[in-house]
């Protein structure tokens, strides 16, 4: 009985968001990003530290 409840909640849910739904959203406009190879933690402190107030994402990559 649970399951019949659960699945005409979810098939009214859908319902009712498909028409609200965008059919094609627009890509994301973000500018690309580009990849810096660091040989430093002085280097990743000066550019961590330029992009105050923007996104930062740090990918650190081991080769073990």
């Amino acid at each position: 009985m649970r399951r019949v409840i659960a699945i005409t909640i979810a098939s009214l849910t859908l319902a009712i968001a498909a028409p609200v739904w965008p059919a094609n959203p627009s890509p994301l406009t973000a500018p690309a990003a580009t990849l810096v190879d660091l040989r430093s933690l002085g280097e990743l402190r000066t550019a961590f530290n330029s992009d105050r107030g923007k996104t930062r994402i740090i990918l650190l990559v081991s080769p073990t």
